[in-house]
């Protein structure tokens, strides 16, 4: 059973983002590049009230995690300490943007598959049902809290990516641009790559033996489903550095 605080920050987090939503229907337009399509206007609504998650997530996720690391009573039984009321909110915030921007892309299917492609769009559909459904459930069985943690944290990565991708739409360049696209780059790396030997380490001190016999068939399904956000995260990397390597290399004179 999810307390107060989760049902408090989720509220906060729909009004937030239907908000922002509203707002961005309002005075958006007036920033559109010119002859901008239609199926990118809804895409360009949703990225800009996904920042407020992020920025939240900064206030709970990261000290949430990092008290329940020290919470813990030994690194084998991490899979087991409970959520503590900074995850639960932090949970509220990151549930409310999976509900609202589900909600949106469902209403919205065949906006949002012309503006990001149908595979990008059945991912991150998979992506946000299996979360509204699974991390709830797992907080409420005292499982995974570290780990939900761990990628409710990465979420702060979301602030550089999402404001950088306006930067592109709009077609901005300049020193700003470039110093924003290194935060992202730096951000990313240290949040989603950089944790990932952390990971792999705590892989081989968990008591799995105990773990599988005491874990519901759900909750041991999203285990294996943790694996997943990992291997996106290299993917996505590899991108990144791909696009950065293009972009410091110098350009072939005519």
């Amino acid at each position: 059973m999810a307390p107060p605080e989760f049902w408090t920050t989720f509220s906060i987090g729909c009004a937030a983002e239907c908000g922002i939503l509203v707002l961005s229907m309002i005075v958006s337009p007036a920033l559109f590049p010119k002859d901008y399509p239609l199926h990118k206007q809804w895409l360009w609504h949703t990225t800009a009230s996904a920042v407020f998650p992020a920025v939240a997530l900064v206030f709970f996720a990261l000290p949430g995690t990092w008290e329940l690391w020290n919470a813990k009573a030994s690194i084998g039984s991490i899979l087991v300490t409970p959520p503590n009321i900074a995850l639960w909110q932090s949970l509220g915030f990151s549930v409310s943007h999976f509900v609202v921007d589900g909600v949106v892309m469902a209403v919205k299917s065949r906006t949002y598959i012309k503006a990001m492609k149908k595979p990008l769009y059945m991912q991150m559909m998979a992506h946000h049902v299996l979360s509204v459904v699974l991390w709830p459930k797992a907080f409420s069985d005292s499982r995974l809290a570290f780990v939900i943690g761990y990628f409710m944290s990465t979420e702060v990565t979301n602030i550089w990516l999402n404001t950088r991708w306006f930067f592109s739409e709009l077609q901005l360049t300049g020193t700003f641009v470039l110093i924003w696209n290194a935060m992202f780059f730096i951000s990313y790396t240290v949040f989603r790559i950089l944790t990932i030997p952390l990971a792999l380490w705590l892989m081989f001190q968990i008591e799995w033996g105990a773990y599988v016999a005491s874990t519901s068939s759900l909750n041991l399904f999203l285990t294996l489903f943790c694996s997943i956000p990992f291997g996106l995260n290299i993917f996505w990397y590899s991108l990144i550095v791909k696009a950065a390597m293009k972009m410091l290399k110098p350009q072939k004179q005519a």
